[in-house]
């Protein structure tokens, strides 16, 4: 009856360690994994380098008698960047997640391997002022600014202050 391939590459690994612990008049060690922590061994010793990360997943061994591999998942919170429409700093982007809003680009970025999402994210669209002349300070876009132009002899004046980036406009008046 023949030995399953890797048999003898593990045996040879445990005599190996046996034999180097022997020489230092100890019994073989387990390698145990401690996957509580990041390159967490119990028993054993920690070879780091045996197995590549993830950008999710911390991986190691715990090398010994009856080696395996240990796993560590590292989760992510969501979190926004409104910067940009769309943006996550940290996460995946849910952009359905929230109901859309008329003046608004609306979205969450979702947790990744278990980690929180974020609050609901918002990046206002620019509104350009717009002058509403029928009612002093009046605006029917943006917001008015009473000290922006001084009012003359004849007329009060203002002008309507651009939002989220948007433009202001000219003189506003009413007499």
């Amino acid at each position: 009856m023949g030995k399953a391939p890797g048999m003898a590459t593990t045996a040879l690994f445990d005599w190996a360690l046996w034999t180097a612990q022997g020489a230092a008049a100890q019994a073989p060690t387990h390698g145990v994994c401690d996957e509580s922590v990041i390159n967490g061994c119990s028993a054993g010793t920690l070879n780091d380098a045996a197995f590549p990360d993830g950008p999710a997943v911390r991986v190691w061994r715990c090398d010994g008698l009856n080696s395996r591999k240990c796993v560590k998942w590292i989760f992510e919170n969501g979190v926004c960047d409104e910067s940009v429409r769309n943006g996550c700093a940290s996460g995946q982007l849910s952009d359905h997640a929230v109901p859309a809003r008329p003046n608004a680009y609306v979205w969450r970025c979702d947790g990744l391997n278990g980690g929180d999402p974020s609050r609901i994210c918002v990046k206002h669209l620019p509104v350009n002022g717009v002058c509403d002349d029928s009612v002093r300070n009046g605006c029917s876009a943006g917001a008015p600014n009473d000290a922006a132009v001084p009012d003359n002899a004849t007329a009060y004046l203002w002008r309507c202050d651009g939002l989220h980036g948007g433009a202001n406009s000219d003189k506003c008046h009413i007499r």
